[in-house]
């Protein structure tokens, strides 16, 4: 089999497996033949072909340098000046490129230290919505706090990002990627930086919203337990190639290649958290 058919073949077993995983669910975007190179000509992501729908949950997984980032980057946009992409990502209309928002790793370079983190909400509902009033965005970015989890809203308005933990900075962020009231939400590993238990509580939030707002999401990490817990589709980077790809309970149960089972073990405890004394999988993802 050639890679080109490899590559055709892999995302129409995608597309079949998603429409079956979200039962009349539209595509919202589509990736076909995505390649990334650099200015050397090294090729860094190869031929990569997925498609998202609407309310899926997409995992992207992979060692460091598995190009699953890069991937991500890719498709918002943020690729450095360096890289340089061939092949097709499209928002599938009526879904576009403004319907999309972000959440990156670490909060803290992703807050402005200079502003309270309130007014960071406020003003990013204010970039969606110049329309509203001051004291409108004010009263959305108080009611974002709340629906993330975040006790006392109004009075942590005030509050300077130095003075919050990585959990509710993480929070924020999110807040604030609500802001935009997205279609689909893109995260790049955005529990790495978090102990095990605020990791829960965020992954848990994540997954909420997503269930209740019907949004469509990618979540990049390098943890298969972590996307275990929010994804319902992955995708298994290596080398820069997709080698792997199916339903979450498909490739955790039934893995089909080395590396996938590879980065199952990678997690010692992943039996121990996903597993009974049956082999059955526990239910539900972290709770709070």
């Amino acid at each position: 089999m050639t890679a080109t058919t490899a590559t055709a073949t892999t995302a129409a077993t995608t597309a079949e497996t998603t429409a079956k995983t979200v039962p009349g669910a539209r595509p919202v975007l589509t990736v076909t033949d995505l390649s990334i190179v650099n200015d050397y000509g090294d090729v860094l992501v190869h031929d990569s072909s997925f498609t998202l729908a609407r309310g899926e949950r997409l995992g992207i997984v992979g060692e460091s340098g598995s190009g699953k980032s890069l991937t991500l980057k890719a498709i918002v946009g943020i690729l450095p000046s360096s890289l340089h992409t061939t092949g097709d990502m499209t928002y599938v209309e009526p879904v576009t490129k403004a319907d999309a928002a972000m959440i990156f790793q670490e909060p803290a370079t992703s807050l402005n230290p200079t502003m309270r983190v309130g007014r960071f909400v406020a003003k990013t509902w204010q970039m969606h919505h110049p329309q509203d009033s001051w004291d409108a965005c004010r009263a959305h970015a108080i009611d974002l706090m709340g629906k993330v989890g975040i006790a006392d809203a109004k009075d942590k308005m005030n509050v300077w990002p130095f003075e919050l933990s990585g959990g509710l900075r993480q929070r924020i962020m999110i807040a604030a990627a609500l802001a935009a009231e997205p279609a689909i939400l893109f995260c790049d590993e955005p529990t790495t930086a978090l102990d095990v238990r605020v990791q829960a509580q965020i992954l848990k939030l994540l997954k909420d919203i997503a269930k209740r707002d019907n949004l469509s999401l990618i979540f990049v990490s390098h943890d298969l337990a972590v996307i275990s817990e929010i994804c319902d589709q992955v995708i298994v980077m290596q080398y820069g190639r997709i080698v792997e790809q199916g339903s979450t309970q498909d490739i955790i149960h039934h893995p089909q290649q080395e590396y996938t089972k590879k980065l199952l073990d990678a997690d010692l405890d992943y039996r121990m958290r996903h597993m009974g004394d049956d082999g059955a999988a526990k239910d539900g993802g972290a709770s709070c």
